[in-house]
């Protein structure tokens, strides 16, 4: 009982100092704050953020970039630039934040251009209590480049007799792809297109060769128009381009 009483007093001492500290100037009309937290405290409170982890370009196309990475229960800044030598710009307390629980972030960064260079930049950022003061914290960027697409296609009129398609199919080269990055797909464009010819052709997707059926063809000179897709993968951008080729039958 007595250790109790004893207890009891060194509260009471306790807490009438408090007062006297707190309560009193909030009766005098003034409110007490903690002081706000120092650079230092701010500086280890966001260095004790992880950089995100397992951070990759899931794929690309011509206008975008898929980026996925662990969810570790934080926000995140995602930012790009095409200017190899720029810092990450800062963008104050804008970032997002993602309430239930997922597995990984999956972001699409898009508007973006098949004939430049990415460098895209993510971070941890949060809202934090430090010392009672709310404060925004970003951590360290963790950098991603995606390289431009280079894909061209040349073209060139190719030639074929009507009576040898008469005794058989014929294959004519008449586009030839070069720099590419990744892998290309040529397809035929039918799409908007009534010409019977179309319906006679096939195009090797790899090499953009393109096979005559056998059959009669009237002699004339027939444009037929390529879709070319550069699929980038993970570390170039996609692009599309479409070519009109001419073949001739003669």
């Amino acid at each position: 009982m007595k250790k109790l009483k004893n207890a009891v007093t060194i509260f009471l001492s306790v807490l009438t100092a408090f007062t006297s500290l707190v309560i009193a100037p909030v009766s005098a009309g003034a409110v007490y704050y903690p002081a706000w937290p120092t650079e230092e405290e701010i500086e280890e409170a966001r260095k004790a953020l992880p950089v995100p982890n397992n951070l990759r370009v899931d794929h690309t196309t011509a206008d975008s970039v898929n980026v996925k990475w662990d969810y570790e229960g934080y926000g995140y800044n995602i930012v790009y630039t095409t200017d190899p030598d720029a810092d990450p710009p800062w963008d104050g307390d804008t970032y997002t934040v993602v309430q239930k629980q997922i597995d990984e972030y999956d972001v699409t960064v898009d508007n973006l251009s098949p004939d430049e260079t990415y460098y895209i930049y993510v971070r941890h950022a949060t809202i934090s209590n430090i010392s009672m003061h709310l404060v925004f914290l970003g951590g360290d960027y963790k950098r991603l480049v995606v390289k431009k697409q280079t894909v061209t296609a040349k073209t060139k009129s190719a030639s074929v007799s009507a009576s040898a398609l008469k005794s058989g199919k014929k294959t004519v080269k008449p586009l030839t792809l070069s720099k590419v990055k990744g892998k290309a797909a040529v397809k035929l464009v039918k799409k908007g297109t009534t010409a019977a010819i179309y319906k006679k052709l096939s195009v090797n997707k790899k090499t953009g060769a393109v096979t005559l059926k056998k059959g009669n063809y009237k002699k004339k000179t027939y444009n037929v128009k390529l879709k070319i897709t550069a699929d980038g993968g993970t570390k170039y951008m996609g692009k599309t381009i479409t070519k009109t080729v001419k073949i001739r039958v003669k």
